[in-house]
């Protein structure tokens, strides 16, 4: 089995927003993408 480091995350909305700071919490490198400039921080 992959050990997976990184991932993509399309749409970062309320979900994609919570999975990614779990991926984050488990030492993922996590990109995202989102429509709106106030939530891609």
């Amino acid at each position: 089995m992959r050990n997976i480091r990184s991932i993509l995350i399309l749409g970062c909305g309320y979900v994609g927003e919570r999975y990614a700071q779990a991926c984050i919490r488990q030492g993922m490198q996590v990109y995202g993408t989102t429509r709106s400039a106030s939530r891609a921080e």
